[in-house]
């Protein structure tokens, strides 16, 4: 089930007390608008998983940790959707330059399940917390 390279690349921020650094979508984003999602996005046709969430992490956030490690890889329909690294966040929110229209916010893992997460960022948060490489998305 893999394919050249994922079309997307999130990053799992881990900020310490366990939370996460998510952001929030407004009502008019073209994709999971009022949900939380991973920091991230789609992947251009040149660029690694990695050289994409860098880029994308710069642009939406304007802040990237240290160092992301791949963690999990989501799939749905045999499609290699996207690619999930985590890194720590060592910044705070005011350090944060995020795009207009979005949020950045601190959810505690306690937390995730009752937060409006959107649907995949959903399959690959809880796929992470136990431990799984992979994910599959059941349609």
């Amino acid at each position: 089930m893999h394919l050249h390279r994922p079309e997307y690349a999130c990053a799992i921020l881990c900020a310490p007390g366990r939370s996460l650094l998510l952001e929030l979508r407004d009502a008019s984003s073209r994709h999971a608008p009022n949900q939380l999602t991973c920091f991230g996005g789609h992947r251009e046709a040149t660029e690694s998983a990695s050289q994409c969430l860098r880029r994308e992490l710069a642009e939406e956030i304007g802040w990237q940790p240290g160092r992301l490690v791949p963690v999990l890889d989501l799939y749905r329909r045999g499609r290699w959707l996207a690619r999930f690294y985590e890194g720590a966040f060592t910044a705070t929110l005011g350090d944060l330059c995020v795009l207009p229209g979005r949020q950045a916010c601190l959810v505690a893992l306690e937390d995730l399940a009752s937060a409006p997460v959107s649907r995949w960022h959903r399959a690959a948060l809880e796929g992470w917390q136990q431990g799984h490489e992979q994910v599959v998305l059941d349609d």
